[in-house]
């Protein structure tokens, strides 16, 4: 498969990368596992090689800015997700200052936009993650909402719901992965 995918390129004159730094940090192997691992299989990593250099094998791959793992678990791209969004609520922050800050629908709109967008990027392939590792993002949503719409720290969430327009992400990433 290897030898054919360095045919491939030979014939059609894409340039891989060379040099020891570029092929380890652009092209990895990443094995998919079993979440419940087997007492009676024995696992060797495969040695794989492309222009005459071994392709490293890693346990986490970034693709298209999803974070992969070997389990298929998604917790460290759900924890990249929520460290990232997180920047983005600052943003939001300083823009809905309370004395001359946006307004509420200019603030939404930046919710949707800034944080929103990146919760949605994805949701159809990290979906299938555990229901305690996507309820993660549920604070970084749930916080967005109460600064774009100017409310209390204690205002129940089904409220921000109604009030902002927005389901919950989990009704979102159900809509999303329906088409």
């Amino acid at each position: 498969m290897v030898e054919e995918l360095s045919g491939v390129t030979h014939a059609r004159r894409i340039k891989v990368r060379r040099g020891e730094d570029k092929i380890q940090t652009d092209t990895v192997v990443l094995t998919f596992d079993s979440p419940k691992p087997s007492k009676q299989r024995i696992y060797t990593e495969p040695a794989l090689h492309l222009d005459g250099q071994t392709i490293p094998v890693k346990g986490e791959a970034k693709f298209l800015g999803v974070i992969f793992d070997q389990k298929l678990c998604f917790e460290n791209h759900v924890k990249y997700l929520k460290n990232k969004c997180s920047k983005a609520l600052n943003l939001l922050r300083v823009v809905g200052h309370t004395n001359w800050g946006a307004d509420r629908a200019t603030l939404l709109k930046l919710y949707r936009t800034l944080v929103r967008s990146k919760l949605d990027y994805g949701s159809v392939i990290h979906g299938s993650a555990k229901k305690h590792v996507l309820r993660a993002l549920d604070p970084i949503h749930h916080q967005g909402l109460r600064i774009a719409l100017r409310a209390f720290r204690t205002s129940p969430i089904k409220s921000l719901y109604t009030e902002a327009g927005e389901p919950s992400l989990e009704h979102r990433r159900m809509k999303l992965a329906m088409f």
